[in-house]
């Protein structure tokens, strides 16, 4: 079976639907993964070099980014699997 899609995704949104398997709860993982991961490897710099941790501003701007990030992307799947459901065209292999 093969599907036409009636919109073309990009290739940067297909590789994340297909790495999170179009699913919104591995999505959220995906992104919640690579905030708390970017947490813990900026802290372990910073306590590498400074022998403690601190707070600064990017710890904030990087979590706005990503969580942007996160909503751009969740919106683009719904949008993609309402199309997909909607508007798809199935034929069968013959």
């Amino acid at each position: 079976m093969k599907i036409k899609l009636n919109r073309n995704v990009g290739k940067v949104k297909a590789f994340v639907f297909t790495l999170c398997g179009c699913s919104i709860k591995s999505l959220t993982y995906l992104f919640l993964g690579l905030a708390l991961g970017e947490q813990f490897m900026s802290a372990g710099i910073e306590y590498l070099i400074y022998g403690e941790t601190f707070e600064h501003w990017f710890d904030s701007a990087f979590l706005m980014a990503i969580s942007g990030t996160y909503f751009y992307f969740a919106y683009e799947l719904g949008d993609f699997l309402l199309d997909l459901t909607l508007n798809s065209e199935v034929e069968k292999d013959t």
